[in-house]
């Protein structure tokens, strides 16, 4: 199985380069059904990946940030291999811009595939696709983006195995925070000029962009029971939700949607049960608080939210649970009875 991965991945790869594009589909179906069925277990019994593999993925990387402006860069990606000897120029490639756009759906599929099963503990890391470069171009001032794209893929994806909480605190939450001061850092510089710096508002749209983005791959840790259930710990990262659940209302329906998934998860659980015991205290009179505060009709979407996470948060919750928060306990047993 060993070798037919090793010699699959470099022709692949080798079909990735030719410079007659209208394969490329093919070979990247190929690829994605490919890690679909190979065993996830002899994935992960190496210490690392296969290098074949990981050298297949790095190209389709590279093939998709080349293409963050359209299918018409496609051209500048294909091998001169096809010209006519001594020939350098590409004029003589052309490149259909429906088959572009196929080219690009199956390069993103190819990533989406490999993020629910290698995990984005295995496939979002320095050597196959790091998000830092992204931050670091808007640390930079840029909102060009080439890797921009990844992003939209971190809220589809399913892994196929639980995550750890701790790599979202660890590797991504940092990245959040740095392309949500960026746009702060830009805010700030422009009010004490009095004067709209050029581009600074497109930077700060992009800053926040990120920051949401980064934030909804929250989605992939949660699918399923995290294997670190202590890192909900009061002082922890459930102290962050709660946070970012009072105060940043981009983010509450992200956080909710953790909420929910955690709590639902938690039952079958004994670890999960008292992490999320342990966070009621602070997460269930922030949810009772701003569902009484939220009663225009635009809120109307954050009141069924919030009231579809604590109907998953009641069964984790024991009935000693109640004297932490007494003033809100029969308020939430109204809501999940009465709906109101």
């Amino acid at each position: 199985m060993i070798s037919l991965r090793t010699t699959t991945c470099c022709q692949i790869k080798e079909c990735l380069t030719l410079s007659r594009s209208e394969v490329w589909p093919y070979a990247l179906v190929l690829s994605a059904r490919l890690l679909r069925i190979w065993p996830h277990e002899e994935l992960a019994s190496t210490t690392q990946l296969d290098p074949n593999l990981c050298e297949l993925l790095r190209h389709v990387v590279r093939l998709r940030d080349a293409l963050v402006d359209g299918p018409r860069s496609l051209f500048s990606l294909i091998n001169s291999d096809g010209l006519h000897p001594g020939s350098t120029s590409h004029e003589s490639v052309i490149v259909d811009e429906d088959l572009g756009e196929l080219v690009i759906d199956e390069l993103d599929r190819v990533c989406l595939v490999a993020l629910e099963t290698l995990g984005p503990e295995l496939f979002l890391t320095e050597g196959l696709l790091p998000l830092e470069p992204i931050v670091n171009e808007l640390e930079s001032g840029s909102v060009d983006l080439c890797r921009s794209w990844a992003l939209l893929l971190l809220a589809r994806a399913v892994p196929k195995k639980p995550c750890r909480l701790h790599f979202f605190t660890e590797r991504m939450l940092p990245l959040a925070d740095r392309a949500l001061n960026v746009a702060k850092n830009v805010v700030a510089a422009m009010a004490a000029k009095q004067d709209e710096k050029f581009g600074g508002a497109a930077l700060i749209t992009a800053g926040i962009t990120v920051t949401r983005q980064i934030w909804a791959g929250l989605s992939m840790f949660v699918r399923q029971s995290p294997q670190d259930w202590s890192e909900l710990s009061t002082g922890g990262f459930g102290r962050r939700l709660v946070k970012e659940l009072a105060n940043t209302s981009a983010l509450r329906p992200t956080v909710l949607m953790a909420f929910r998934r955690l709590a639902l998860a938690a039952q079958q659980s004994e670890t999960g049960l008292i992490a999320m015991r342990g966070g009621a205290k602070l997460a269930i009179p922030t949810m009772l608080s701003l569902y009484e505060n939220a009663e225009s009709p635009v809120h109307l979407s954050l009141r069924q939210q919030i009231r579809s996470t604590l109907a998953a948060y009641f069964p984790c919750l024991s009935s000693k649970v109640s004297v932490f928060f007494p003033q809100f306990f029969p308020q939430l047993t109204s809501f999940l009875l009465f709906g109101d």
